[in-house]
């Protein structure tokens, strides 16, 4: 963690400050996120391994078409305390949208495409 000029939101609204701040952008993070997000396929929908392109961001509050959106998808787990996720049906393509949350505090969303040969 290195101070880093960032966005927050406090209860007067979106602030920039010098705060801690993780770096995520990284290919470590990258990889992580795709073994999430095909564990998580196979889980829910049986789905092997294919050809697909994994895009993720965290997100700070679920946007409310989003979360009516989520509240909506089956299939939903949560394991322990630890990790829940909600995801859609395949739409446009093969196009699956994740909604991954680590210990009920920190969210992403993550978008799987799959890639056409």
């Amino acid at each position: 963690m290195k101070p880093k000029r960032v966005s927050f939101q406090t209860p007067i609204g979106l602030v920039e400050g010098f705060l801690p701040a993780l770096n995520l952008d990284i290919p470590e993070m990258d990889r992580f996120f795709e073994r999430i997000a095909r564990a998580v396929l196979y889980d829910a929908y049986h789905k092997g391994f294919f050809a697909g392109r994994v895009r993720w961001i965290p997100i700070h509050a679920i946007p409310s078409k989003l979360a009516q959106l989520c509240a909506k998808q089956q299939p939903q787990r949560t394991i322990l305390d630890v990790f829940e996720y909600r995801v859609s049906p395949p739409f446009s393509k093969g196009t699956y949208i994740i909604l991954a949350t680590f210990y009920k505090a920190a969210t992403f969303v993550i978008q799987v495409q799959a890639i056409e040969a």
